[in-house]
């Protein structure tokens, strides 16, 4: 898979998102990097010292869409898409190949998916409301439940990756430095 241009990028995120993403990318801030076909997904230590969750879908060179979790970046023109985006253009060996959820999913027993749900309500109460009703519910629109049941999970798994992440630093031995809202 080709990798943008940094012209690309740059027009994709903006001047000021792209300056202040390259030194993300520099200081190393992109990790849990991986790639499932053409779509992109890491992670991006942010300003706020929690990650974010970056994803990109490219067909070929072009950037077809792109989001991240930041309070910016839900149309994915942040910082944090261009030092993923930045990444993979430098260093595309960082990306894992690594299957699509569903096929994560499929190869796990039932056992194991109920106590993985069992932790994403843990995680994100909601979640139980929108598990009972679609498994309750015989009708409605299955379009609308599994956007739900996907924001839901994706706020929840956010969680509990900033869980493990906060848990991660607080181990890590503090470096003198201060951070600075960007």
């Amino acid at each position: 898979m080709s990798a943008p241009t940094e012209k690309s990028i740059r027009q994709r995120v903006g001047a000021r998102s792209f300056d202040r993403g390259a030194r993300y990318f520099r200081l190393g801030h992109v990790h849990d990097a991986r790639r499932q076909g053409e779509v992109l997904k890491a992670r991006c230590h942010g300003s706020e010292e929690h990650d974010y969750r970056v994803e990109a879908k490219l067909k070929g060179p072009k950037i077809v869409s792109a989001r991240c979790t930041c309070p910016v970046g839900n149309d994915g023109m942040c910082k944090h898409v261009a030092a993923m985006l930045l990444n993979w253009r430098e260093q595309p060996a960082d990306f894992q190949q690594t299957p699509d959820l569903a096929t994560l999913l499929n190869r796990r027993d039932k056992s194991e998916l109920i106590a993985l749900i069992a932790s994403l309500v843990d995680a994100e109460p909601a979640l139980e409301d929108i598990v009972e009703s679609t498994v309750l519910s015989e009708e409605g629109d299955a379009s609308q439940t599994v956007a739900a049941v996907q924001r839901t999970v994706e706020r929840a798994l956010d969680r509990l990756t900033e869980r493990r992440s906060d848990r991660a630093s607080s181990r890590r031995p503090s470096n003198g430095t201060t951070s600075t809202r960007t």
